[in-house]
């Protein structure tokens, strides 16, 4: 690129922020590699739109290197192949060279392929052919280069995923600027002008955020649900705050259309948050992480919230824990454009909860407190 970059002084150090994103990526990749290896035995994607240099200046690895790190711990690394796009040629020169020295490169069957484009230009059709799953990593400094159809085209085949650094941040404040429009349609669409109109006169920089938010989610819906395929679309943030004035400033969007792998993301995302209520969250004036007492207060008045706001669509209705879980980030993608932030362990023990307080009828034969086994059915009573 020509002249400076604001992105220039990006990778010299590693920020908190960076290390948390690269942390929830690295260790839900561990994860994918092995369930999608042992249900298709085939090949395997990781696809990286922003990828950088591999390193930062003082030598800390970032994504790329952290993922090939995964791939050479894992035991079957000839079904895994790496694309990586950066399109600063200096970076992308670094990341070269970082990506071939690496330890784990001689030894793979399918070496990375790396390129420097916009990631716009980036061909995916061409690694997508043949319903290939692919787990990718969308990671722009700002929001130009992205559109909900190139998620979408990321997460179609059959066991792809997509983490994608949202930042809405920058998206608002880059609404009154002009010439934004095109970039800003590619992520809204036609929720684009009610976006703006709301942006306008709401009074808080995180209602601010809710409608960004909102707005990318219910677009990326509707580019999927329109081409009428037969399966559910689940959207899981993880929110960070790294301003005394800001609730949150950015979020981590976990897009899948399988349920166990975002329960799977849950699972990883409540190990690096220090908030829950919405959502996972990371807030960096939160030290400590949460106690088991803040959890099951905060926690369970939004479980609450949310079994009372679909209260109609489960009542009554036979459950086991798993189904349960689903059923309710359905509803929750209905009304609120993102799943819940409980995982099977949260859910169990707010179950247990709700059971203690009268809400909950067993439908098997066992003890009470054996009610929420993985196999036992239980139903809402009704009213």
């Amino acid at each position: 690129m020509n002249g400076r970059s604001i992105t220039d002084d990006f990778f010299v150090e590693q920020t908190e922020k960076s290390a948390i994103k690269s942390a929830i990526v690295y260790n839900f990749f561990k994860v994918y590699i092995r369930i999608i290896n042992a249900k298709f035995n085939k090949k395997i994607y990781y696809i990286d739109l922003f990828s950088g240099p591999g390193k930062y200046d003082d030598g800390t690895a970032s994504t790329p290197i952290h993922i090939l790190n995964a791939i050479e711990a894992y035991d079957n690394s000839l079904l895994i192949q790496c694309v990586f796009n950066e399109r600063d040629k200096e970076y992308f020169d670094k990341l070269k060279n970082n990506v071939i020295n690496h330890e784990v490169y001689n030894n793979l069957a399918y070496k990375p392929i790396i390129t420097n484009v916009d990631a716009a230009d980036v061909d995916l059709s061409q690694y997508l052919k043949g319903n290939v799953p692919a787990f990718s990593f969308v990671d722009p400094f700002g929001y130009k280069g992205t559109s909900v159809e190139q998620i979408w085209q990321l997460v179609h085949n059959v066991g792809s995923d997509c983490v994608f650094f949202f930042n809405a941040n920058r998206i608002i404040m880059d609404f009154d600027k002009p010439n934004k429009d095109r970039d800003f349609s590619k992520l809204f669409g036609e929720y684009y002008d009610e976006l703006s109109k709301k942006i306008q006169n709401c009074p808080s920089h995180y209602s601010k955020m809710k409608l960004v938010l909102k707005a990318f989610t219910m677009n990326l819906q509707n580019v999927v649900y329109r081409q009428k395929y037969n399966f559910k679309l689940f959207v899981l943030p993880f929110g960070f705050s790294f301003d005394d004035r800001i609730k949150d400033s950015h979020y981590l969007l976990f897009i899948s259309k399988n349920h166990k792998a975002v329960m799977e993301m849950k699972r990883v995302m409540a190990r690096f948050s220090n908030s829950i209520s919405e959502m996972y969250a990371y807030d960096s004036k939160t030290v400590n992480q949460l106690s088991l007492f803040n959890i099951e207060d905060d926690g369970y008045n939004n479980f609450c919230k949310a079994i009372s706001d679909c209260r109609e669509e489960l009542e009554g209705k036979h459950y086991k824990l798993e189904s349960f879980g689903e059923r309710l980030d359905e509803l929750s993608m209905e009304r609120y454009h993102k799943v819940t932030p409980f995982s099977i362990q949260d859910i169990k023990k707010f179950l247990r909860m709700y059971y203690d307080e009268g809400f909950i009828i067993s439908c098997d034969a066992f003890k009470p407190r054996e009610i929420f086994a993985d196999n036992r059915v239980f139903k809402f009573k009704d009213n």
